[in-house]
């Protein structure tokens, strides 16, 4: 984000001066329009808080502005930087994967050199590096291996140099034990055999299928290897873990979503409650989710069936004007095998939602990008250079000003979290709360405001009203005992019920356990009339203990 922000400008500059007689690349139009959407969906109260429409916005200019910057780097690529703009880009990938996979040796090994830089792997855990999880680390060892064969084809590498490369990187893939490499790979060698068909290579025909034989390799003999070297392999092997799991239910309950509202969508980071909707018609997953784990569905719980729709005539309409770019002579093909690895993880999972990833995501989209006339000066001080740099500025402005603003209150809401989980263990002399007057992230607010309010009865309608709001953005087992409670001391029986139901669908079993207990003790000791809440029982919620492995972080 730190280095977009420059290049960003830079290219919006760009684009102010040089008629490029389409306004944006579709893709760069396709963020902006999202954007404007998720601000009119706060607007129709499609979504309940301000602070998600606009992160959302955020987000989707952020990518409008990588596909942007893309565009403009490889338009001026010749003239401004020698022809080797991606360079330092692709560099920079190779070097975070080499980083990343000491890190990741690090960890998978049980080292203690670097204790207090590497973070500890946990018991039956997989190697992950610093990264939120072990599917980020393959996602980018991935990145990096498009980096090799970018630096292979501009002849920085040779021959030797890139196949060594490469087995190291896909000994780390295997390290990883992320299923989503397998469609990432198998998403490379379909664009790469389309590439192949008008185009000549430096990279061989059969350099991609070989490629993803050495990761099968690796893959198949990670067991043995651990074995040998007399290490703890508590986790299944990528070959053993084919199986979809609870992804299956997720994406029945999220389509099963989406038909209850195909029109404009359940709203930006609004999945959960999406995903409440329909939990109880399935097996109990033991979790709760914030995406439905591919992007495709992901996009239609946003947005809505018309909104989705527009956003793939876009995208047609972006790749349409991408194919010259495979068969160009040059080294740009590599950003489709980067698209690819992206994409085949986006299929199974999230990774779109790390701006470490969406902002590459669209980079590489602006570089492919190839428009139908070429860029022609704007004279100056014509109507059309004057509206382009005024609103250009405007708009980066506005830009800024939030995102300062937003940087600073995130800041002082993490310090408050902290804060929060002293004083829900009793801690004395915690700090006062931070309770700003206005403050763009209201869903943090309410979240911290309802874990540090009391259930009680003869609540005001308001503020019943935001338990209920919070619970259902928020769906955390503290949230959802507490609406339960608040329901069930005003009246509100049945929502008491069905709450305590979600709860224990959406957490593991000890959870509810604990919360049948808390429940109990409380209809005794303090709330009588919650004596007549009946707590369910577990064939209301459809338990499946079978289910409660995938919960756990390793199988996603």
């Amino acid at each position: 984000m730190v280095a977009l922000l420059p290049l960003s400008g830079w290219a919006i500059w760009q684009w102010s001066y040089v008629d490029q007689r389409s306004p944006l690349p579709p893709l760069a139009l396709a963020g902006v329009l999202l954007a404007l959407y998720a601000v009119a969906q706060y607007g129709l109260s499609v979504v309940g808080f301000r602070g998600d429409a606009l992160l959302a916005a955020g987000y989707s200019l952020s990518f409008a502005m990588a596909v942007l910057t893309g565009y403009q780097m490889q338009r001026v690529n010749t003239t401004l930087f020698d022809g080797k703009s991606l360079r330092v880009f692709w560099l920079a990938w190779v070097a975070a994967g080499v980083v990343s996979l000491g890190m990741a040796l690090h960890q998978w090994l049980d080292l203690s050199y670097f204790g207090l830089l590497i973070a500890e792997m946990p018991r039956r855990g997989r190697p992950f590096a610093n990264l939120a999880q072990p599917n980020h680390l393959a996602t980018l060892l991935l990145l990096s291996v498009a980096g090799v064969l970018y630096l292979h084809e501009t002849r920085v590498l040779s021959k030797v140099s890139t196949w060594l490369t490469l087995t190291v990187f896909c000994f780390g893939l295997a390290m990883t034990g992320s299923r989503s490499v397998l469609l990432g790979m198998m998403f490379a060698l379909l664009a790469y055999a389309l590439i192949r068909r008008k185009s000549v290579t430096r990279f061989p025909a059969w350099g991609m299928l070989t490629l993803f034989l050495i990761y099968l390799l690796w893959a198949a003999l990670w067991p043995l290897l651990n074995k040998v070297l007399l290490l703890d392999n508590v986790f299944q092997a990528t070959l053993s873990r084919t199986a979809p799991g609870i992804r299956v239910i997720y994406w029945m309950s999220a389509w099963d979503a989406f038909m209850m509202k195909p029109w404009l969508g359940w709203g930006f980071g609004q999945i959960g409650l999406a995903q409440q909707a329909t939990a109880l018609n399935y097996p109990a997953t033991y979790t709760f989710f914030s995406s439905a784990h591919n992007i495709v569905l992901d996009l239609l719980l946003w947005t809505g069936a018309p909104m989705c729709l527009l956003l793939i005539w876009a995208g047609a309409k972006h790749v349409s004007r991408c194919r010259s770019a495979a068969t160009s002579g040059d080294a740009r093909w590599t950003a489709w095998m980067g698209l690819a690895f992206i994409g085949g993880h986006a299929m199974v999972e999230f990774p779109l939602s790390y701006l470490y990833f969406l902002i590459p995501f669209g980079l590489l989209w602006g570089v492919l990008y190839q428009p139908k006339v070429a860029a022609t000066p704007i004279e100056a001080g014509t109507l059309t250079s004057i509206a382009k740099s005024r609103s250009a500025v405007a708009v980066g402005l506005i830009g800024l000003s939030l995102l300062a603003k937003g940087t600073l209150e995130y800041l002082s809401w993490e310090e408050d979290a902290q804060n929060l989980s002293f004083e829900l263990q009793n801690y004395d002399k915690t700090a006062e709360p931070y309770t700003p007057s206005w403050t763009l992230f209201d869903q943090v607010r309410a979240m911290h405001h309802v874990a540090r309010a009391a259930p009680a009865r003869h609540m005001p309608d308001q503020e019943l009203a935001l338990f209920k709001k919070n619970a259902g953005r928020y769906p955390s087992s503290v949230a959802l005992l507490r609406y339960a409670y608040a329901a069930g001391l005003n009246g509100q029986a049945q929502e008491a019920r069905h709450t305590l139901t979600l709860l224990c669908s959406l957490h593991v079993p000890a959870i509810c356990q604990a919360a049948r207990l808390e429940w109990k003790n409380a209809g005794d000791q303090s709330w009588p009339e919650l004596k007549a809440i009946d707590f369910p029982a577990p064939q209301e919620y459809k338990a499946n203990e079978q289910l409660i492995l995938f919960n756990h972080p390793i199988n996603h």
